[in-house]
């Protein structure tokens, strides 16, 4: 019994050491776990934060003001110019509208221009800024066919102001009421947030380019192509040059968040996001979009570059022999662990909450069927951005069951300038149209039917039948995206392939010529083709329009003429030519009721209708 149990005590001693092994890797994980989020709350100097404010408040208030400009033009071809006072909506918001006049709008542009400038300033920073956000986003969902991914942006990250202490040094709140804003520090947490934001943001316009189209050079062949801007003249006509933007771009968006924040190649990410930025707003003019990413890249210097940039420019007499950081660098290793109170608990969640819908919600349309530059169908909201060129050619057509008349629709006399280019390739923005049009040309408490014949030519691919003919938009559900009366997009041939991809060509430096040396003379020809198969195709519409309603509604029409709702119903000026306003007087209108079709003659409608205009 001696010797057993003397056995058994090095057994149990290898068994206490095994535990002690295990207990020493939990403490050692749950340790680098409590690290990390010790670390996210560790204090570094603040000053970034209120660049960061002053950088974003000039351009919320520009982006404010240019709907003041040449005397609220942008407002009223926006909002205003539809004369049957017609707003394409989004899910959910179909309640929100303009205010009722212009002259109300410009009160509400002036009241977003100066939170713009409080924002910017630092005074009453937190209500500026829930105004703002308020003001921004009830701008944005008035009108959906004017959606911009970079406004989507700025309501995102004025959301996200709200609840930052942007205006804890260089403000005027910290100089009025220093005991309440005024610090000097934050935590890491936040620099760390507004970063993954925007590094986000990069990434997802880089993956999002890496497709068929966009290897082939496509949409920027054409959009680059015909232009010669300062300072790259001519280069821009040559073919090599769309593939060198093309790729160049790729590759900028999917590497410019890492080379920001490795120090090795931290100033060539600057000097790249400076031309890359700077060349859209030469290129294409994409509003403000340029200047606010611009202004976000002061996030990935040092956190006390302020502080550094005043010391150095103070004069030799004033300043300190050396500079001296307010708070000591902090590193994952040397950060003392410790337990994050419940408040900061709370803020921490929110934060990868708001990551985990950053990152998540842009890949929805991966979980649609469809190809996303076609049907639309999760286009918003994904940063998919310059990545498609669609010319789409379409009539519309409505019959009246009750009246038993069918008849073309005047597209261009029913919508403003903004919508009418869009409303044929944005399927959310054509069934919209398609109920409102119901609802103008209703009799009594019938409702007319509505189809679409639209051809489409997405990315210079060949053109091909966009909508179901059959299917009468005026009846179908507005938001059951994607919707199944969109055909699906044929894909590319393999000629197209082979002379599209580089990897396919003869790798013999020919390939810097391009195919065609000079690109406006091809994309004139281009053009001149599209426009004959535009008129060619209106006259197939109509034929094809006509056989329908004889195979289906057993109505013969001989001719089809443009017929204009009721104008009764005209609430806002009309938007367009004297010349226009005469030919659209001309054509007959809708009568809304029996009784007004019986009683009204043509002249006393040809009287309504001027005294109408």
């Amino acid at each position: 019994r001696q010797r057993k149990g003397k056995k058994q005590k090095p057994a149990k001693k290898a068994q206490a050491s095994l535990s002690t092994m295990k207990g020493e890797e939990l403490v050692s994980d749950a340790s680098l776990y409590r690290r990390f989020l010790s670390y996210l709350w560790a204090e570094e100097d603040a000053a970034y934060l209120a660049f960061f404010r002053i950088f974003w408040g000039l351009v919320m208030a520009f982006e404010a003001y240019r709907f003041l400009e040449h005397d609220m033009r942008k407002a009223f071809y926006s909002y205003y110019s539809n004369a049957y006072g017609w707003n394409c909506k989004y899910w959910g918001f179909e309640w929100v509208s303009p205010p009722e006049n212009i002259e109300g709008f410009r009160i509400f542009a002036i009241a977003l221009l100066l939170c713009g400038i409080l924002i910017t300033i630092g005074f009453l920073y937190r209500a500026a800024a829930a105004l703002y956000f308020v003001g921004i986003t009830y701008m944005f969902l008035i009108e959906s066919s004017s959606y911009l991914n970079h406004i989507y942006l700025t309501i995102m990250m004025c959301f996200v102001m709200m609840f930052l202490p942007c205006n804890c040094c260089y403000s005027i709140d910290a100089l009025r009421r220093p005991e309440r804003y005024k610090r000097d520090t934050v935590p890491k947490i936040v620099l760390l947030f507004l970063q993954t934001v925007l590094i986000i943001v990069y990434a997802f316009a880089g993956v999002v380019k890496i497709n068929e189209d966009w290897l082939r050079g496509e949409p920027l062949r054409h959009w680059v192509g015909r232009k010669a801007i300062w300072p790259y003249g001519k280069l821009l006509h040559l073919e090599a040059t769309c593939y060198i933007l093309s790729y160049g771009g790729m590759f900028y968006d999917l590497m410019v968040g890492p080379m920001l924040m490795w120090r090795r190649t931290f100033w060539l990410g600057i000097a790249m996001t400076l031309f890359f930025h700077i060349s859209n707003k030469l290129l294409f003019n994409i509003g403000i979009f340029p200047y606010m990413m611009i202004a976000s890249t002061s996030l990935f210097f040092a956190p006390d570059w302020p502080r550094k940039l005043m010391h150095a420019l103070k004069p030799k007499a004033r300043s300190t022999p050396r500079y001296e950081p307010i708070c000591p660098p902090v590193t994952l290793k040397t950060v003392k662990p410790k337990k994050l109170t419940w408040m900061q608990t709370i803020v921490t969640v929110a934060c990868i909450l708001f990551l985990v819908y950053w990152v998540l919600f842009p890949l929805r349309h991966y979980a649609i069927e469809g190809d996303v530059v076609w049907n639309e169908a999760g286009h918003k909201y994904s940063w998919r951005m310059k990545l498609r060129d669609k010319h789409c050619t379409g009539d519309i057509f409505g019959y009246q069951p009750d009246l038993d008349i069918a008849f073309e629709v005047p597209m261009a006399n029913l919508f403003s300038r903004r919508q009418f280019p869009k409303l044929m390739d944005r399927p959310w923005m054509l069934v919209q149209a398609a109920h409102h049009l119901g609802n103008l040309y209703r009799f009594e408490d019938t409702r007319a039917e509505i189809y679409a014949y639209v051809d489409c030519q997405v990315n210079h691919r060949p053109a091909q039948e966009y909508t179901d003919r059959t299917v009468n938009l005026a009846a179908v559900d507005k938001w059951n995206e994607p919707y199944p009366w969109i055909s699906q997009l044929e894909p590319l041939t393999d000629e197209m392939k082979q002379e599209g991809y580089p990897w396919n060509w003869e790798w013999n430096f020919n390939w810097l010529r391009g195919k065609h040396v000079w690109m406006p003379d091809i994309l004139r020809e281009e053009s001149e083709a599209i426009q004959k198969r535009v008129r060619e195709s209106r006259e197939k519409h109509r034929q094809a329009y006509v056989e329908f309603l004889e195979r289906e509604k057993g109505v013969k029409v001989q001719t089809l003429q443009f017929v204009m709702p009721d104008y009764t119903q005209v609430i806002r000026p009309f938007s367009m030519s004297n010349e226009a306003h005469r030919n659209m007087l001309q054509l007959p209108t809708m009568p809304l009721n029996r009784t007004r079709q019986l009683e009204m003659s043509r002249q006393q409608q040809q009287q309504r209708k001027q005294q109408v205009v």
